[in-house]
């Protein structure tokens, strides 16, 4: 009857501790989730705009004058852009001190957008020359088109602070924290060129063009920024919710060094010309320059200014949250 009684005892009292596990907040848990962030704190960048360039020449020239006369047409447009933006996705693993506060650890991958600008600029030139009672035109027509890309994958680490208040049903939570990125800056160039020349007649007398192809990867230090986020929890079962979250990104980012990585003109590499000198195809970014121009170190890394980029987002992502 004793043993009875005990087991009855220890019984309530799991079933009890149970209970208020369920009923209560706190506890270990871990989530996964999947977003899309658009740009905030958006910059702009040395060549990420796009141009539309016209250049007209038209010279005149005969025994007792010489003119000539320029026609330009520009229309330039400037993009802004975040490295932030694209899609993130990743997963916490946190826990509830208590019914109100909680600390979390947060793992995010970023696929960041890829962003790209064409600058195109067209050049004709027209020379009329009356000479010996002869008149003769020549024309050559320039073409250039310049395309610029840049694009960034970051692995983030965030640590948090979980604020959510006391409630059955959907729980609404708060929860800010620093985020540090690791990642880099890749970019790319190919510049077209065409050069087409024609005689007094309108025949072609001749045809160029010229490719070059080149690749950049910037890289080294870490990215710093915070994240604020707010979002509702909707209990599917006791330890399965589904979750939504609107978050905010503030993060900066100023690599260290840069390197070519591809070069070709034509289609033919020439990567190895490059890498002859250093200062040819590797740059240190710092904080000041001071150059002696007499005596230029071509065997280190050519130095420029710090760059820093943009990489605030505001995304909203969905997930799920398992409580342990």
């Amino acid at each position: 009857m004793k043993l009875i009684n005990l087991k009855s005892i220890l019984l309530i009292a799991v079933l009890s501790v149970i209970i208020s596990k369920t009923n209560a907040q706190e506890g270990p848990y871990f989530t996964l989730e999947l977003g899309y962030g658009v740009n905030m704190n958006a910059q702009n960048y040395p060549n990420m705009y796009d141009v539309s360039f016209l250049q007209e020449s038209n010279k005149f020239s005969s025994i007792d004058t010489v003119f000539t006369n320029y026609v330009y047409d520009v229309t330039s447009t400037q993009k802004k852009m975040s490295f932030g933006s694209g899609i993130n996705f990743g997963g916490t693993f946190g826990y509830m001190i208590n019914d109100y506060i909680g600390i979390e650890l947060g793992i995010q991958y970023n696929i960041g957008n890829k962003f790209e600008t064409n600058q195109d600029s067209t050049y004709t030139y027209t020379t009329v020359t009356e000479a010996n009672d002869e008149t003769t035109t020549g024309v050559e027509n320039d073409y250039n088109t310049d395309v610029y890309k840049m694009n960034s994958n970051q692995f983030r680490i965030i640590p948090s602070i979980v604020i959510m208040p006391k409630s059955k049903g959907i729980k609404p939570y708060a929860k800010f924290g620093v985020a540090i990125g690791i990642g880099k800056i890749n970019t790319s160039s190919e510049v077209v060129s065409d050069y087409i020349l024609f005689d007094d007649f309108g025949n072609l007398i001749g045809e160029f063009r010229s490719i070059t192809l080149r690749e950049n990867e910037l890289s080294g230090g870490l990215a710093l920024g915070f994240k604020g986020a707010a979002g509702v929890i909707i209990p599917i079962n006791k330890q399965v919710s589904f979750f939504g979250e609107l978050s905010a990104m503030t993060m900066s980012y100023a690599p260290k060094k840069g390197e070519i990585i591809k070069h070709s003109v034509n289609g033919e590499d020439n990567l190895g010309d490059l890498k002859e000198y250093a200062a040819y195809y590797q740059t240190e970014y710092v904080n000041e320059i001071q150059t002696d121009y007499t005596d230029l170190d071509l065997d280190s890394p050519y130095k420029e200014l710090k760059q820093y980029y943009s990489y605030g987002y505001l995304s909203f992502s969905v997930g799920i949250r398992v409580s342990l």
